[in-house]
């Protein structure tokens, strides 16, 4: 798994943040199975790094983000949803607005 995976940065409490797009889209690994080795691991996902490759690859946004709600909730719990989706609405109005731009 670790092949298919690329650090992207680093948070405030030290934890790497990494970008898991390959491992879903080429390698077919499910969300559960890659966010339950990234919280067991202490990895913290790429949000933006992930949207910017769905964009490119034209997943669907209203399906990816219902699988993704599922699994956010199976392996984080609901609040952890409920914290994420505003920010995921706010990052893809803006990585909508860079598109419209381009």
């Amino acid at each position: 798994m670790s092949r298919m995976l690329t650090r992207t940065g680093t948070t405030p409490e030290g934890k790497p943040v990494v970008d898991f797009f390959q491992l879903v889209s080429c390698r077919g690994v499910s969300f559960e199975d890659v966010f339950t080795v990234f919280d067991t691991q202490g990895f913290v996902p790429c949000w933006a790094s992930f949207w910017m490759q769905a964009m490119v690859a034209e997943w669907g946004r209203e399906g990816t983000l219902l699988k993704l709600e599922a699994a956010i909730k199976d392996v984080y719990g609901e609040s952890y949803f409920q914290e994420w989706l505003p920010k995921t609405q706010r990052l893809l109005a803006c990585l909508d607005g860079i598109r419209d731009r381009a």
